[in-house]
């Protein structure tokens, strides 16, 4: 019973240990460049934008004007 206890509570500080754990990415955001007109077409983009979509999925965007 002693060895049990003690496996479980080993256990359970690795779960706890792993769970707070910070994720960085392998590799540096992507450089993404995007041309737009401005029509409502595009009010997603600023949207994805203001809401950190691109920054979720590794992109450096650049959103420039045509």
């Amino acid at each position: 019973m002693k060895i049990r206890n003690i496996f479980l509570a080993l256990l359970g500080f690795i779960i706890l240990s792993t769970s707070f754990a910070q994720v960085t990415p392998l590799y540096p955001a992507e450089k993404v460049k995007v041309a737009y007109v401005p029509i409502m077409k595009f009010a997603t983009m600023y949207v994805a934008e203001s809401r950190g979509i691109f920054d979720k999925y590794g992109l450096d965007v650049e959103i420039n004007r045509v």
